[in-house]
C-alpha cells in the first residue's frame, strides 16, 4: 500500500494568462452587455497505460471549446491556461485545463441561445 502512495503524483503548470479568448465568432459590439458566468472550467486530456496512449492527443482548442460549452457562451474573459499531468503506478494522464469567465454575446438575439 505504501508503494502505491509513493507512486502517485501530479503537476499543473500555468502556460498562459489572457484577457480574452474565443474559438468562435462572438459579436464584439455586444460583449460589454453580455451575461457572464464566473470561474467555468474546461478540460481535454488523454490517458496512458505504461507507454501506450489511449485516445487522441489532448488539444488546447478542445479545452477552450469545453469551457465555452459548459458556460453556454461564445467567449472567455480572464482566462488561465494550464498544462496538467498525473500518474498512479503504470497509468498516467496528460491534458489541458482552461479556467475563466464565460460570456454569451448572442444572448437575447432572436434565434440565438
Amino acid at each position: 500500500m505504501s508503494l502505491l502512495v509513493l507512486m502517485q503524483f501530479g503537476c499543473s503548470t500555468r502556460i498562459g494568462n489572457f484577457s480574452f479568448i474565443s474559438t468562435g465568432t462572438p459579436q464584439y459590439n455586444k460583449m460589454s452587455n453580455a451575461p457572464v458566468k464566473q470561474r467555468i472550467q474546461g478540460t481535454d486530456s488523454r490517458i496512458w497505460l505504461l507507454f501506450f496512449p489511449l485516445g487522441g492527443a489532448p488539444s488546447l482548442e478542445e479545452a477552450v471549446d469545453s469551457c465555452m460549452d459548459k458556460g453556454g457562451g461564445d467567449f472567455i474573459e480572464r482566462v488561465r491556461l494550464y498544462e496538467t499531468w498525473w500518474t498512479v503506478g503504470l497509468i498516467s494522464g496528460t491534458g489541458f485545463k482552461v479556467i475563466g469567465d464565460v460570456g454569451n454575446s448572442k444572448a437575447g438575439n432572436s434565434g440565438q441561445p
